[in-house]
């Protein structure tokens, strides 16, 4: 599912590859309350710290078509530490339709 473009960055185009899972968050979640709940505080917090990641970690495709450049991102709560690469140049562009 494409994420829709700001008004200010119209050259940056958003493939979404990997969204948020909100049930393994969840269920995280629900073992870091009983680990807390059984007195096992290392656990419990390890399990709300991976519950937090899973939250906030989504997988995308961002290409930037004023700079020529994309990039294969990793946000981690809304922070990517991915680097641009340049586009290569297009010799041809083919369509194929396959059927199943």
């Amino acid at each position: 599912m494409p994420l829709r473009p700001q008004p200010s960055d119209k050259h940056i185009h958003r493939l979404l590859l990997r969204g948020t899972s909100y049930l393994r968050a969840t269920l995280l979640a629900a073992v870091a309350i009983l680990c807390f709940y059984y007195h096992e505080f290392i656990f419990g917090l390890l399990a709300l710290a991976l519950g937090l990641v899973e939250a906030g970690w989504r997988y995308e495709l961002t290409i930037d078509t004023a700079s020529h450049r994309y990039r294969f991102a990793n946000y981690i709560l809304g922070v990517s530490l991915n680097s641009w690469h340049p586009l290569p140049t297009i010799e041809r562009i083919m369509i194929v339709n396959i059927r199943a």
